[in-house]
């Protein structure tokens, strides 16, 4: 693509930009990046349920205003 073409597609009125400085075509690229590792098993998946007990778990490190919130979430 032409770069001129480029700036009057993005209209975010930086002129000159190479695409791949562009922060939108990153967060895309990131996207998709975590699409393909996710469809490759990359990351372990964890269960909704172990990430609320990981959460209500009683810490030792918590607070007690913290342990009491989560608390009241549980």
């Amino acid at each position: 693509l032409d770069d001129n073409y480029v700036d009057e597609v993005l209209g975010d009125g930086i002129r000159g930009q190479e695409l791949c400085e562009n922060d939108c075509y990153k967060e895309i690229q990131s996207q998709l990046n975590l699409k393909v590792a996710a469809q490759q098993d990359k990351f372990d998946y964890v269960n909704v349920e172990e990430v609320i007990r990981a959460l209500v778990f009683d810490h030792s490190e918590l607070s007690d205003s913290k342990k009491k919130y989560f608390q009241r979430y549980q």
